[in-house]
């Protein structure tokens, strides 16, 4: 087996994360007693595809609370309870515009604007099925818990601090009283507020939580399935235009991702059908985000193209087929014959979809399991769409580590340019994949059969 090379993302996230560790400035949340005592110098960066793979740098498996990333799963509990309609009676779904902690609601109807401002999400709380606080506190946890594939635990110190210095938010939690719009006794809702505020979660956690949204609402790695389609595109249309508090416009604008962040420091961002990130630092900025966490956000997005308004189409799975190449049955029959004649140890990877950084995962993991004796790897990009430039340059890296004198790597491309470029850093390039397969049963490429 070839020796491990580092994967696309791991490669990008590395790249990103040294760049922005030296970030400063921002304040910690110390009117929360328990969060004034983080550590300032606390980084971490996790990102986690939407079939599994995850990549941690830093303080990625550091525990922290979750704080106010919770607020999307728990409105998605009471979407999946209580159904849409119900919901829409106690919250609303427009941004607010103002701080997430301000005590308001809409001047007509008396609902608060939106699940991600703590207002909204009080009364998200109240929604959160059980006959006792305490029962509710389970389910919270539980779902929390399935959302990242394994158990999580409340962080008893940060309930105990939130809750003796919970002033605002008991006031906010008895405005809504005022106004109807809590469904039980506004301590009892305030209760589970706090309690799913103080679930202890890593980066790495948050990134599977996030890829749960970003897999179709499928754990990728238990295969439990958790949200209907309707409440997952709820949460994720809130989530694009209100996680990021009074800094929603911006992040939409500059990192394009729906997300979410805490007062801990967290973020949670995700690219339906790719993949999601998580950032953990706990200095803050104006809006109550991560400063290094939005940095980070602002960075990977450029470099994974990750803006959902630039978002290429296609799969969670770049890698289509993986197969020896004279078994490929698009293959002419007589090149096919040659090559099992000649014993030729060849395989064939077939791409499929728009293809970016991340989506090359898959591909990786392919190449490093193949056997050193197979002397011939070709890559098809011919049924992919559009290829992103970074995906281009990490295509090349990868067959850069597997040229050797023993092997040769064959890239199958239309785009001349592409060809031309492939060549460059030592592999073959065709524009079929007849001709490439004459090559490798030692045939004259241009005497291969058209189409």
């Amino acid at each position: 087996m070839a020796e491990r090379v580092m994967s696309p993302i791991e490669r990008e996230v590395g790249e990103v994360f040294e760049r922005v560790r030296g970030i400063g400035g921002g304040k910690l949340a110390s009117y929360i007693p328990e969060l004034g005592k983080a550590d300032e110098e606390a980084f971490g960066l996790a990102v986690c595809t939407a079939d599994g793979f995850t990549a941690g740098l830093g303080d990625a498996d550091q525990e922290f609370t979750i704080q106010s990333i919770s607020k999307p799963f728990v409105y998605g509990l009471a979407l999946a309870t209580h159904g849409r309609e119900d919901v829409d009676a106690y919250i609303d779904v427009e941004p607010s515009g103002e701080a997430y902690n301000e005590l308001s609601v809409h001047p007509e109807s008396g609902r608060p604007l939106n699940a991600m401002i703590n207002a909204g999400a009080i009364a998200a709380s109240s929604l959160v099925p059980g006959r006792t606080v305490e029962e509710r506190i389970d389910a919270v946890v539980s779902l929390l818990s399935s959302y990242a594939g394994r158990q999580l635990e409340l962080d008893q110190g940060v309930l105990d601090s939130e809750t003796q210095s919970s002033y605002r938010n008991r006031a906010i939690a008895y405005m809504l009283r005022a106004h109807d719009m809590i469904a039980c006794d506004p301590d009892e809702a305030l209760a589970v507020y706090l309690a799913q505020c103080a679930v202890k979660v890593t980066c790495e956690d948050l990134a599977a939580m996030g890829a749960v949204l970003a897999n179709g609402g499928v754990q990728p790695r238990t295969g439990e399935p958790i949200l209907e389609p309707d409440v997952l595109r709820r949460m994720l249309s809130v989530m694009a235009t209100c996680g990021m508090y009074d800094g929603a416009g911006n992040w939409l604008t500059d990192v394009g991702m729906p997300a979410k962040s805490g007062v801990s420091g967290g973020i949670m961002g995700v690219l339906p059908g790719q993949l999601a990130v998580a950032v953990f630092s706990p200095m803050l900025n104006d809006h109550g985000n991560s400063v290094r966490g939005v940095a980070a956000f602002t960075e990977l997005s450029r470099e994974f193209g990750l803006h959902i308004f630039d978002r290429p189409r296609g799969t969670t799975r770049t890698l289509r087929r993986q197969i020896p190449l004279a078994k490929a049955e698009e293959l002419d029959p007589g090149l096919a014959q040659a090559l099992q004649e000649q014993e030729e140890d060849a395989t064939l990877y077939v791409l499929q979809g728009d293809i970016h950084v991340a989506g090359l995962q898959s591909l990786a993991e392919a190449m490093a399991e193949e056997p050193e004796s197979t002397a011939k790897l070709v890559i098809d990009t011919s049924e992919a769409g559009a290829i992103t430039e970074q995906a281009k340059d990490e295509i090349r890296r990868l067959a850069e580590h597997y040229v050797s004198p023993e092997r040769e790597v064959v890239v199958v491309d239309a785009d001349p340019q592409d060809r031309e470029l492939a060549e460059s850093v030592g592999m073959k390039a065709f524009p079929t994949l007849d001709e490439a397969a004459a090559w490798c049963a030692g045939e004259d490429p241009s005497e291969a059969p058209a189409g």
